[in-house]
């Protein structure tokens, strides 16, 4: 509060007092009977007197700003302080204003007229004035502190509301950042288990499927290939055996079909695979002919038709295969949905009268390039194994096997199917028939043995006679099969139809294993030749285990035309200086009888009985491990 300079009675100037103090001093001073008093003045005095108010108020006049201390007074309070301040004015300058009188004027004007009650004195007339002011002034003050006090109170109650405001979307973000946690944490759950149920639903297809290739391949054989000018005069290979082999959603809706191709005695058949019946049970959907040409020297192919993520199959009705009937999977089984047509002059497929090349898949399987042909065989042998290795994931202990009652429950199948190892000398040859090799080998390193089985089959060739006639007969190939453990069954890892030959010795089959520190790799060497040894394709290559399946680390091969030579390393162009220093890997490939004994091992099951030595102690090894398998499978059962 400002401070005012006010003259006393006595008229000297007095300072340093405040014009609170005067309104105190002046209700104090005043006695009991004469002074105006009000109810309302006690509380107003208090308050003025209270420290925490007139710090209050000296820290306004002394701040031109608003504080968190004292709140902001309005000019109206301003203006009742300064009444205060003019309250004290000069009294005695106001005495003197006033004409003094003589003592004579005093008397006659006190004879001459009549008694009067004496007017108050004009100082205590001051005096009550001033006591007026002092109280209207403290109620206004009293006004205006409750006002601001009112102010106050109202910002604190919204710096509390801001508060609680505040807290209140704290709160409110806590809870939409848990809820969020709980969304995602729920997401992320739906999601693990459609993974895990799509796992076990691809799981499930990858075993069934594995079921069908493994039963095709025993029939018909596995994916392999021949060169048609062996059989027919004609330029180029064809895949024989189980050929072709494919993963489809033929009608959309989330669940794959098996699509496989088998060439049967020269004709090539189609057939789809998949779930079905109430059942829900793995069955054949589809089985019809591909497209075969009467004549060798054309394609014999599949045909496939994709629009809006649905496929439909080509099946061919006549001897025509310009026109076909597109096939659609609609309610566990197939049936016409379109017609279609093929134009061999533009080469252009139309489906119901409209062109839709495009949309078109051609698969072909005869008169393939030699390098074509090896391809798909190689990419269909890794679908089968691909299976035999998703397959696991529907293991359940139910069907858990130890590793020796696994191989055993193998090779007890096997010689039901091919016959039991058999020694057989004739026409000056000698060969092993039936199941001719039981071999437990660690090929990966790991210590546990995977199962080597070589056996000999008959299977159906279809040939061409110089007539024209087409002419059916047997002939005995052999074929290696791997199995792997998987933990709980044998899992078949590799197979090869056809073994090792010699390019001079035709005689001659062998198998080649490598052994480098613990661990083994199969080697294989192909010759075919033709046009009375003027077209010869040489083929070499080693395989190692991954501890899954079977992998090429090597491949060389090379082709002769009539004295014209083409060489190759891991399938890219090299000249024959290079070939020689490094395209020889594997013994007998080089054509010379001499290999490094120390790190490979030749095994024959059939020779000229000239050159045969040892082979007849094949069936007697083969009998020893069966037995070793046995004794430890009864061994299992017992316990």
């Amino acid at each position: 509060m400002k401070e005012s300079n006010y003259f006393d009675y006595d008229g000297n100037i007095s300072s340093n007092y405040s014009s609170a103090d005067f309104a105190v001093n002046t209700y104090s001073e005043s006695d009991g009977g004469n002074a105006v008093k009000s109810e309302k003045l006690e509380p107003v005095l208090s308050a003025l007197s209270a420290p925490s108010l007139t710090e209050n108020i000296s820290a306004v006049n002394e701040n031109d700003g608003i504080s968190e201390e004292a709140p902001v007074l309005s000019e109206e309070l301003t203006a009742a302080i300064e009444a205060f301040e003019a309250m004290n004015l000069p009294r005695e300058g106001k005495k003197a204003e006033k004409p003094e009188k003589d003592s004579d004027t005093e008397i006659a004007e006190t004879v001459s007229e009549p008694a009067k009650e004496e007017p108050e004195p004009d100082e205590e007339k001051k005096k009550r004035f001033d006591k007026k002011e002092a109280l209207e002034a403290a109620e206004a003050v009293a006004g205006k502190v409750k006002s601001v006090a009112a102010v106050g109170i109202k910002k604190l109650k919204s710096q509390e509301e801001k508060e609680v405001s505040r807290l209140k979307h704290f709160f409110i973000i806590l809870l939409l950042m848990i809820l969020v946690i709980v969304i995602f944490t729920g997401v992320i759950v739906i999601f693990m288990q459609s993974i895990n149920k799509e796992n076990e639903r691809s799981g499930e297809f990858s075993a069934n499927a594995a079921e069908v290739c493994a039963a095709y391949s025993m029939q018909y054989g596995n994916p392999n290939c021949e060169n048609l000018y062996d059989l027919y005069k004609v330029e180029g290979y064809r895949l024989t055996g189980l050929c072709f082999i494919r993963e489809l959603d033929f009608n959309n809706d989330g669940e794959s079909e098996l699509m496989l191709t088998y060439n049967k005695s020269g004709i090539y058949y189609n057939e789809v695979w998949g779930i079905s019946g109430k059942k829900k049970e793995f069955t054949l959907l589809y089985s019809e002919a591909a497209a075969n040409h009467k004549s060798k020297a054309k394609d014999a192919y599949s045909l496939l038709y994709r629009t809006r993520n649905k496929y439909y199959i080509a099946r061919f009705d006549g001897d025509s295969l310009d026109k076909f009937s597109l096939m659609q999977y609609k309610g566990d089984k197939f049936e016409k949905k379109y017609d279609g047509e093929y134009d061999s002059k533009t080469r252009a497929y139309s489906v119901d009268g409209k062109d839709d090349t495009n949309a078109f898949e051609r698969i072909k399987y005869s008169v393939l390039k030699e390098e074509r042909a090896s391809v798909d065989v190689d990419e269909a042998t890794a679908v089968i194994e691909s299976f035999n290795v998703n397959g696991e994931v529907i293991e359940t202990h139910d069907n858990t096997q130890t590793l020796e009652n696994a191989y055993y429950q193998v090779v007890q199948d096997y010689n039901k199917r091919y016959g039991v190892c058999t020694l057989v000398e004739k026409n000056g040859d000698t060969y092993i028939d039936g199941l001719a090799v039981v071999e437990l080998i660690d090929f990966d390193g790991n210590g546990k043995n995977e199962l080597l089985l070589v056996y000999r089959k008959p299977v159906k060739v279809r040939d061409e006679t110089a007539s024209g006639e087409n002419v059916t007969y047997e002939v005995n190939k052999y074929f290696c099969d791997i199995y792997r453990y998987s933990g709980s069954r044998a899992v078949l890892s590799y197979t090869n139809e056809g073994l090792s030959n010699k390019l001079n010795y035709r005689t001659d089959i062998y198998y080649i294993i490598r052994r480098e520190k613990k661990k083994a790799y199969y080697c294989l060497n192909t010759f075919t030749n033709s046009d009375y040894g003027n077209h010869i394709t040489a083929v070499s290559a080693e395989y190692k285990f991954d501890g899954t399946s079977f992998t090429t680390t090597f491949k060389s091969s090379y082709t002769t035309d009539y004295g014209y030579s083409d060489y190759y390393l891991e399938g890219k162009d090299v000249d024959k200086y290079e070939f020689n220093r490094e395209g020889y890997k594997n013994p007998f490939f080089d054509c010379e009888e001499d290999y490094d004994k120390e790190h490979y091992r030749i095994t024959y099951v059939q020779r000229r009985s000239a050159d045969a030595g040892n082979m007849k102690e094949i069936p007697k090894q083969t009998e020893q491990t069966i037995q070793k398998l046995n004794q430890l499978y009864s061994a299992d059962i017992k316990n």
